[in-house]
């Protein structure tokens, strides 16, 4: 059963020492993995905002208004959305009947956006601080 059903996430060393790899081989990624990839986009958005304020308050705009606006009108969009494919990542369920990225895209999304916000910030924040 699902965990969004009730149901429980396997330990990642049950599944491979039960052999359910196979049919849910999500169950073995570390969680952590989330965590870590938006982590990343998340220092990028702070370094490029000099305001950490600012930066905490544009990154629940952009995921619980602007998101779900984009992704309310335009559903084949939604799964290309970054924090609705962190949070398919995390297992959250789309709601219109819309199918999540698989985990390894919806993984590159994230990571890619963090490059992108990343490398901005570093040519931006190197300029400001020199000047």
């Amino acid at each position: 059963m699902p965990a969004h059903q009730g149901g429980t996430l396997p330990h990642p060393d049950e599944s491979l020492s039960t052999g359910r790899v196979w049919r849910r081989p999500w169950a073995v990624v570390d969680h952590d993995q989330v965590d870590r990839s938006v982590a990343a986009a998340g220092v990028g958005l702070g370094s490029l905002l000099r305001s950490q304020l600012a930066a905490i308050v544009k990154v629940f705009v952009w995921g619980f208004v602007i998101e779900q606006i984009i992704g309310g009108l335009f559903d084949s969009t939604q799964p290309y959305l970054p924090c609705t494919a962190a949070t398919t990542m995390a297992g959250a369920i789309l709601g219109g009947g819309t199918s999540p990225l698989p985990f390894a895209a919806a993984t590159a999304l994230v990571a890619g956006v963090a490059a992108l916000l990343s490398a901005v910030a570093a040519q931006t924040t190197v300029q400001r601080d020199i000047a």
